[in-house]
């Protein structure tokens, strides 16, 4: 059975040309040229893997991003975005937010994105027991040794100083890494610097 396509692109030419790559390499494609319609064809046609651009009228793409990962019918889709939009703010937002991997246009040939398509199609979408299973992992913390240069540097970059202590309660910082349940395509765990005391995460 052939793996379905949910290409979501507002621009004609981007969608004519990834139609024809994706379906001359064995998929069915369907398409969206804006949001809402995007939205609303993951619903009805619970695709295998959606292409998402971010930049799209009605219902931006990272919108439709939100709403996939927080309906339960959609948010084991894996979500690829494909967009102009190269900045390191935009691509975090974008993966904190659910997507699976990120791609920028003009950097990746669609061979290359279809390389990027692979594993993501690989993967088995998780059941109930799965979701429980991660779910009952618990929350690691690691006490954050701001000795080296490099912690010393991020813990500067994060506004709390190179101390390695909470800038509010003088408390030594932890790196907590703990289950990301609601992302579990390839965001199964979130990571924060944290003070355990006053509850602060940076």
């Amino acid at each position: 059975m052939k793996k379905k396509i949910l290409l979501v692109e507002d621009q004609a030419g981007f969608r004519k040309v990834y139609t024809d790559v994706l379906e001359n390499n064995g998929f069915e494609v369907i398409t969206a040229e804006d949001g809402e319609k995007g939205w609303n064809l993951a619903q009805s046609e619970a695709p295998d893997l959606i292409l998402l651009d971010l930049i799209l009228p009605k219902m931006t793409g990272m919108d439709v991003l939100r709403r996939i990962r927080m309906d339960q019918k959609t948010q084991n889709i894996p979500v690829l975005i494909l967009s102009v939009l190269g900045d390191k703010e935009v691509i975090a937002e974008a993966l904190s937010k659910g997507a699976n991997d990120y791609t920028i246009k003009g950097f990746y040939t669609p061979r290359e994105i279809l390389a990027k398509m692979a594993p993501l199609l690989a993967k088995a979408r998780p059941d109930q027991k799965s979701a429980v299973e991660i779910e009952s992992i618990v929350t690691r913390k690691i006490k954050f040794d701001a000795k080296t240069d490099e912690a010393k540097k991020l813990l500067v970059e994060l506004g709390v100083g190179e101390s390695g202590v909470c800038p509010v309660c003088k408390t030594a910082l932890v790196f907590e890494v703990s289950p990301d349940v609601p992302h579990v395509r390839g965001h199964w765990f979130k990571a924060a610097i944290a003070c355990e005391k006053c509850k602060e995460n940076y």
